[in-house]
Formats: structure tokens, sequence, C-alpha cells
């Protein structure tokens, strides 16, 4: 089962590939081949499959990273990036993107252009709101957004109906819409500290949810014998 430690794991494997590749290769046909140079990747646009730039202190992104139309595999994480440019809605080929730990405040309003969007992670940034666009990620299956000012997810979010992994813990998102209940590939839901306020009926047709974690006052004993009882499969934990 997915959780937040499958995917910390994920990413200390990224790391440990860094400690490897302090230079790019002439072949980028493999995910495991990453570039972590992102003056060659510019050099270099269409041999660039996989860019991995964590921690290199970014504040911006140049308009040309949209020229690496063969990407899949972007990674962002621990920069000091304010925005994305618009170009990067130009990798239509991107599946896995990776922001967290920045200092967006908002995605670009063009994000549903990247189609074949299997992974995204924006944990740790300051976004409030999703832009429009964003529920046609519809291939999208891992979505990652603790740590934001969020206060409500898109009514037609039940549109991501590929998603097997949520986390929203500590945000400011006071219910989840009516569509919620269409995510029924959801796996692991990651609520958190939320001020949840009720559950619609349509959240109980999520029958294949194995593990839910919550926390905070909102969640009371009454609410969570509740979810037991209407979800008898689904393991319910605090996340503290």
């Amino acid at each position: 089962m997915k959780s937040t430690r499958y995917k910390n794991s994920r990413r200390k494997s990224s790391l440990l590939l860094l400690l490897f590749f302090h230079f790019c290769s002439l072949s980028f046909a493999q995910k495991d081949t990453a570039c972590t140079s992102l003056s060659y990747a510019l050099q270099h646009p269409l041999e660039i499959t996989n860019l991995e730039l964590v921690g290199q202190h970014l504040d911006t992104l140049p308009e040309e990273i949209g020229e690496m139309i063969h990407l899949k595999y972007l990674l962002l994480e621990d920069n000091q990036l304010s925005f994305l440019p618009a170009s990067m809605c130009q990798l239509i080929e991107l599946e896995e993107l990776g922001v967290d730990g920045n200092k967006l405040s908002e995605l670009p309003a063009c994000i549903g252009q990247l189609k074949q969007l299997k992974y995204l992670g924006m944990d740790d940034n300051q976004l409030t709101v999703f832009p429009k666009s964003f529920t046609d990620l519809t291939q999208l299956e891992e979505l990652y957004m603790n740590g934001n000012q969020l206060a409500a997810l898109p009514d037609d979010f039940g549109k991501l109906i590929q998603l097997e992994v949520v986390e929203m813990d500590e945000n400011q998102i006071t219910g989840l819409p009516y569509s919620f209940g269409n995510l029924t590939n959801l796996e692991f839901l990651l609520l958190g500290n939320n001020p949840i306020l009720q559950f619609q009926e349509s959240f109980f047709k999520l029958t294949q949810l194995e593990e839910l974690m919550i926390s905070g006052p909102t969640f009371t004993p009454e609410r969570k014998a509740l979810i037991r009882s209407r979800l008898p499969n689904c393991v319910l934990n605090p996340t503290n």
C-alpha cells in the first residue's frame, strides 16, 4: 500500500541517484539516467527525459524549459521557486512532477495540458487555490498537497478517477466535494489536520479505500465510529 512512507522512500531513491550522476550522460533513454544540470539540459533540450534539480537554490526557471518536449520526470523540490513558467505546459509527455518545498502560491493556469501526468508532489508551498484546468489531469494516480493553504477542492475533483493516493494534511479544507465519491480507485487518503466539518454521503462510496489518516478536534469519536461502520475494510489511523 502506498503511503507517506512510500513517497519518502521513492524520494530517497532519487536523492541517492544524485550521488551517482554528478554529470549528465549522453543518453537519457531510461528513467534511472538523470540529468542534474540545468545548463546542460537547456543546451540539449531534445535529449532530456529526466531532469532532477533538487536543492539547487533556484528562484526562477527559464521559459526555455518548455523546449524539453520529451521530458517525463521533472523534480524541482527544495528550491526557492515562487512561480512556474507557463511554458512548462508544453511538456505534454511529463509523467512525474515534484515541486515540494518551494514558495509557490499558484500553479500555471494551463497545467491541465499535462495529460500524461501520473504523479504530482506539491507539499510545503503556499498554494491557496487550484487552477480551473487542474481536474483535466485525468491520468493522475498520486497527489501530494500537504502543508499548503488550500481551503477547498474543486467541485469536479472527482474527474481524477485514476487517483490511488491523496495527501492533504495541514491545510484549511472544511469539506470534500460531492464528486470526491467518484474516486473509486482511491486506496490511501491523508486528511490529517483540516477543519473538515462533515462528510457527504458520496464519501462512503470509496469502498477501495484501505487506509484513512485523520486527526484534529473535528474528528470526534462519533465521526470515527461512523467511518468505521460505513467503510469496514478501511484502516483508520490518527496522524499524531
